[in-house]
C-alpha cells in the first residue's frame, strides 16, 4: 500500500513538471501579473516599461514603447512608430485615414459679374470641395460649401464681394471620414469697380441690432443717362456686394434655389452667377385659342413645383371715339403710369353725332396661366370672368404701348399674384380696379374681391388704391403697399402719400380692420410701384419704389428701402435710398462719326439727370451658400 502511494505522488509530481514546462517559465508567460509586458521581440528596449498596475494596460507614466500611444502591444515600424495611418496607435484593424491630394487649382472672373468669382480644382479621389474666402486685411471670412455630392472635379461659385478689394480664396477637399481635409494652395483674387451704369446707394440709417438678419436687394430702373434694369443686393453698411443687369422686375428664389423671372414671353431661371439654366419662350403660343401676350410683373412657383405666371388678354368693345388718352409703359421696370398718375382728359362725347363713326377698342385684362417647368400650360384664370368690365376706376383709359393689339385700354392693370396652400387660392392684385381678387385653384370659383366696392366692409382704417405687392402673414392677415393714388381718405394737409398697410379680415361677417400702418416719419408719395415684406424678426421691409422728391423745385425719382420695427411710433432700423444726380455734361456733336464732344465749352453744355425706381425688395439671408446645390 505504501509503493502504491509513492508511485502516485511521483507520477502526479511528474504531471506538473510536465504542464510547467509546457507554459514555460512564468518569467516569460507573466500570467500572475507580476512580470512586465516585453516588447514584441521580448526584449525591453528601455527597461522602465510597467509593472503590471496599470490594469487597463495605459502607461500612466508615458514611459511605454515609441509608437504605442494607448500601452497597447503593438508592431512597430522598423523606426519605432506606429504604422502609417493608424492615428490611435490601435492595431486592431481601424481604416488608415486618406486625405484628397488637391491639384488644377484657378481663381477665375466672372464676366456677369464683377463682385463674384470661380475657383476650380480637382482631386485625386471622390470627395466634397469647399473654399474658404478671406478678404485682404482685415478679419473676415467665410467658407462657401462643402458641395452636397462626393466628386473628383469641382467649380465653386463665390458671391457676395466688394468692389476693388482683394481677397484669398483657398480651396478645401474632405472625404467623408474624420480628419481627412486638405487644404490647396491659397489663390489671389481681387474685384474690379462697379459698372458707371448701376445706381449709387445712399446709407441713411443702420441699427444692426434691431434689423434682421440677411442681404438686402433692390430692382432698379434708370432714366437718364444710363436706362439699365436689374438688381442689386447690399450689406449692412449699405455696400453693393452683388448685382445683375440681365433682368429687373421680379425676383423670386425657387426650390431649386435659382432666380425666377420673366423677360417678354420667355420665363427664365437664373443661378446666381448669372448664367441662364431655364429658359421657357411663349412667343407666338396660344392655348385654348388665344395668344400667350408674354409676361409681366410677377411669376412665382407652386408647391407642386409648376410657375403661376401673370399674363394679359384682351376683349374687344365697339365704343364712341375719344379725343385723348395717356400712353403709359406697363411693365414692371419703368411702370410709368402716366408720369406721376396725371389723369388724361377722356372725351367721351354724350352724344356722337351721326357722321362720326364708332371705334373698337380692346380692353386690356389680366390672366394667370399655371405652366410646368417643361414649357406646358396646364390651366389659366383670367380676371375677365370675375369682374365685370363696365366695372371702370382711374387708370382705365390710358393705353398700353408694348400690347400687341391697338387701341387698347389697361383696364385692371395686374401687378401680382400670390398662392395660399391653406385654402388653395390665387389671389390677384389688380391696381387700376383697386381691388385684390382671391380665386381658387382647383374650381375657379370666385372667392372673395377686397377693396373699396368689393364683398367686404371697411371697420376701421381706410382703403388702398393703385396698391402693390399683397402678402399674407403668418396670422392670416394682409400685408399691402398701398401707393394711394386715388384715396382721397389719404389726403392730409392736402398732400397725397403712400404707406404700408395691413388688413385681418372676417369672412364670416364680410368686414376689413385695419390693423397697421407706416407712412414714414415724413409722408411721401410713391404715385407707382412698391413693396412690403414681413421679416424673420417681426420688422417690414417697406420698398417706396416710385418716391418722388423736390430736387431744387423738380420732382425726380428717389426709391428708398426701410426696414421698420412696428411700434407706437414705429421706428426705422435701416434706411437707404438710391438718390438721382444732376450733372452738367458737354453735348456730343452726333453728326460726326467720332461724335466729337464740344470740349468744356460752358456754351455746350447740358443739364443731365439720372432718376432711378425700384420696383420691389428682398431680404436675403445664406447669401454666400446660394452657388452651393
Amino acid at each position: 500500500m505504501k509503493k502504491s502511494n509513492a508511485i502516485t505522488i511521483l507520477f502526479m509530481i511528474a504531471m506538473i513538471a510536465l504542464l510547467t514546462w509546457a507554459c514555460g517559465d512564468e518569467s516569460d508567460s507573466g500570467i500572475d501579473g507580476d512580470t512586465e509586458s516585453e516588447a514584441p521581440d521580448g526584449d525591453d528596449p528601455d527597461g522602465d516599461e510597467p509593472d503590471g498596475d496599470d490594469p487597463d494596460g495605459d502607461d500612466p507614466d508615458g514611459d511605454e514603447p515609441d509608437g504605442d500611444t494607448d500601452g497597447d502591444e503593438e508592431e512597430e515600424s522598423p523606426d519605432g512608430d506606429v504604422p502609417d495611418g493608424d492615428t490611435d496607435g490601435d492595431s486592431d484593424g481601424d481604416a488608415v485615414i486618406v486625405k484628397p491630394v488637391i491639384s488644377n487649382i484657378l481663381a477665375l472672373e466672372n464676366i456677369n459679374n464683377v463682385l463674384s468669382g470661380t475657383v476650380t480644382f480637382d482631386t485625386d479621389i471622390d470627395a466634397y470641395g469647399s473654399v474658404e474666402v478671406a478678404e485682404v486685411g482685415t478679419d473676415t471670412s467665410w467658407v462657401v460649401g462643402p458641395t452636397s455630392a462626393l466628386a473628383k472635379s469641382f467649380e465653386i461659385g463665390i458671391i457676395g464681394l466688394h468692389a476693388e478689394t482683394a481677397y484669398t480664396f483657398t480651396p478645401i477637399a474632405a472625404t467623408a471620414e474624420a480628419g481627412s481635409e486638405a487644404r490647396g494652395t491659397a489663390q489671389n483674387f481681387t474685384t474690379a469697380a462697379l459698372p458707371a451704369t448701376l445706381p449709387t446707394v445712399n446709407l441713411i440709417s443702420a441699427d444692426t441690432a434691431q434689423m434682421a438678419p440677411g442681404y438686402t436687394a433692390v430692382s432698379f430702373s434708370g432714366r437718364g443717362a444710363s436706362t439699365e434694369n436689374g438688381w442689386l443686393i447690399v450689406d449692412e453698411a449699405g455696400e453693393i456686394v452683388w448685382y445683375t443687369l440681365d433682368f429687373g422686375g421680379v425676383f423670386h428664389i425657387t426650390s431649386r434655389g435659382n432666380i425666377l423671372t420673366t423677360a417678354g414671353s420667355v420665363i427664365v431661371e437664373y443661378d446666381w452667377m448669372g448664367n441662364a439654366v431655364l429658359e421657357l419662350d411663349f412667343d407666338g403660343e396660344t392655348y385654348e385659342g388665344e395668344p400667350v401676350y408674354g409676361f409681366h410683373h410677377d411669376i412665382i412657383e407652386l408647391p407642386n413645383g409648376n410657375f403661376l405666371a401673370l399674363s394679359r388678354n384682351a376683349v374687344e368693345e365697339v365704343v364712341a371715339p375719344a379725343v385723348a388718352r395717356t400712353v403709359v409703359d406697363g411693365d414692371a421696370d419703368d411702370e410709368v403710369e402716366a408720369e406721376q398718375e396725371v389723369e388724361a382728359e377722356v372725351e367721351a362725347e354724350a352724344e356722337v353725332e351721326a357722321e362720326v363713326e364708332q371705334e373698337v377698342i380692346n380692353i386690356v385684362g389680366d390672366i394667370a396661366y399655371e405652366i410646368t417647368t417643361a414649357g406646358v400650360i396646364v390651366n389659366s384664370w383670367s380676371l375677365f370672368d370675375y369682374v365685370s368690365t363696365d366695372y371702370r376706376r382711374t387708370g382705365f383709359d390710358s393705353s398700353l404701348r408694348r400690347f400687341p393689339l391697338p387701341n387698347n385700354r389697361d383696364w385692371s392693370h395686374g401687378n401680382a399674384l400670390v398662392y395660399r396652400a391653406s385654402d388653395d387660392s390665387i389671389i390677384f392684385s389688380a391696381r387700376h380696379l383697386d381691388y385684390i381678387i382671391a380665386v381658387n385653384r382647383t374650381t375657379g370659383a370666385l372667392m372673395w374681391k377686397l377693396g373699396e366696392n368689393g364683398d367686404f366692409t371697411l371697420s376701421s382704417g381706410s382703403w388702398f388704391s393703385h396698391q402693390h405687392a399683397p402678402e399674407w402673414q403668418a396670422n392670416g392677415e394682409l400685408l399691402i403697399f398701398d401707393n394711394g393714388n386715388i384715396s382721397q381718405e389719404l389726403t392730409r394737409s392736402g398732400t397725397d402719400f403712400s404707406r404700408a398697410v395691413q388688413f385681418s379680415l372676417d369672412y364670416d361677417n364680410k368686414t376689413a380692420t385695419q390693423t397697421w400702418e407706416h407712412t414714414g416719419s415724413v409722408p411721401y408719395f410713391a404715385s407707382f410701384v412698391g413693396d412690403a415684406d414681413r421679416l424673420a424678426n417681426g420688422n417690414v421691409m417697406v420698398c417706396d419704389g416710385g418716391r418722388s422728391l423736390d430736387f431744387n423745385g423738380e420732382s425726380l425719382l428717389s426709391p428708398r428701402v426701410a426696414e421698420v420695427k412696428p411700434g407706437s411710433p414705429n421706428t426705422v432700423v435701416f434706411e437707404f435710398e438710391l438718390p438721382p444726380t444732376v450733372t452738367m455734361e458737354p453735348v456730343v456733336d452726333g453728326d460726326t462719326d467720332d461724335e466729337v464732344e464740344a470740349d468744356g465749352d460752358p456754351e455746350m453744355q447740358q443739364i443731365v439727370v439720372q432718376q432711378w425706381n425700384g420696383y420691389r425688395a428682398e431680404r436675403i439671408t445664406d447669401l454666400h451658400s446660394r452657388t452651393i446645390k
